[in-house]
C-alpha cells in the first residue's frame, strides 16, 4: 500500500510499500521501503503533528 502523510506544518510526505504497525489518534507507525536505498525502514509520527493521511484504495 502507498501512504501520504500530511503534516500540521503543511509538508506532505509520500511513502511506498507501507505496512502499518500502529494507527491511533496518538501515534502512526509503519514500515516502508526507502526508494533511495531499497532498505525497509520504520517511521513514527505523533498525532499532534499530523493534519491527515491518505491511503491507497485497493479494490477487492
Amino acid at each position: 500500500m502507498n501512504l501520504t502523510v500530511f503534516l500540521a506544518s503543511g509538508a506532505t510526505l509520500k511513502f511506498c510499500t507501507v505496512d502499518i504497525i500502529t494507527d491511533t489518534t496518538q501515534i502512526l507507525q509503519f514500515d516502508y521501503v526507502s526508494e533511495g536505498s531499497g532498505l525497509t525502514k520504520r517511521a513514527t509520527f505523533y498525532g499532534q503533528h499530523l493534519a491527515g493521511i491518505a491511503r491507497e484504495v485497493v479494490p477487492e
